[in-house]
C-alpha cells in the first residue's frame, strides 16, 4: 500500500479488491471477513477507501468459486460450467446457478452479513458483483432458467441496496 499511496498519487482514493464467495463464506453460515478487515484497516490508516467485488463468476476453472455446501442437490450443484461462444466446449470458468432460489437466498444472506458489518464504516466505499453475462453454458439451460437467473440477480441487487443504504 505504501507504494500505491505516496503523496505523488493524490488522485488514488482507494482500491477495489475481488473476493470469491467461497473466501467469504467458508461453510454454511460461517463467514470469514478477516481479509476484508485487514485491507480495510490498512487503507483506513492511509485515509483511503475500499470497494469490494464479490466474485460469483470465475474465468478460471480451478477457482473455488462457491462454498462447498452449495454443491448439494438443493442448490443444483451451485455452479454451471461455461465456454467461449461458438462450438468450443472447453470449460473457461463457472457461474453460479442463480436461477435456483436457494442459491439466491444464500447469496442474499452473504450480502446481509456484509452490510451488517461494513455499511457504516467510513472507509468502506462500495460493494458490487461481477458482470451479469451468463457465459455460454456447456450444458444447455432453459429460457425459464435464464429468466429466473436475471430476476434473481435483480433481487440480489435490490437486497444489497437495502443492506448498504449508506454505501455505493
Amino acid at each position: 500500500y505504501t507504494t500505491l499511496f505516496r503523496s505523488s498519487t493524490p488522485a488514488l482514493r482507494g482500491l477495489q479488491i475481488r473476493f470469491l464467495w467461497a473466501e467469504l463464506e467458508t461453510a454454511e453460515n460461517v463467514y470469514d471477513f478477516s481479509a476484508i478487515d485487514k485491507h480495510l484497516n490498512e487503507l483506513a490508516t492511509r485515509k483511503r477507501r475500499l470497494v469490494i467485488q464479490v466474485q460469483t463468476k470465475s474465468f478460471d476453472p480451478d477457482w473455488a468459486l462457491v462454498p462447498d455446501y452449495l454443491k448439494a442437490g438443493i442448490y443444483e450443484g451451485g455452479v454451471f460450467a461455461f465456454s467461449s461462444y461458438g462450438a468450443d466446449t472447453t470449460i473457461k470458468g463457472y457461474n453460479i446457478k442463480l436461477w435456483n432460489d436457494n442459491v439466491r437466498n444464500r447469496l442474499v444472506k452473504l450480502f446481509r452479513k456484509l452490510g451488517e458489518r461494513y455499511n457504516s464504516h467510513p472507509y468502506f466505499e462500495g460493494i458490487g458483483m461481477i458482470e451479469t453475462a451468463l457465459g455460454q453454458p456447456i450444458n444447455p439451460i432453459t429460457n425459464d432458467q435464464v429468466t429466473s437467473f436475471y430476476d434473481n440477480l435483480l433481487n440480489v441487487h435490490q437486497n444489497m441496496r437495502d443492506f448498504f443504504p449508506n454505501t455505493m
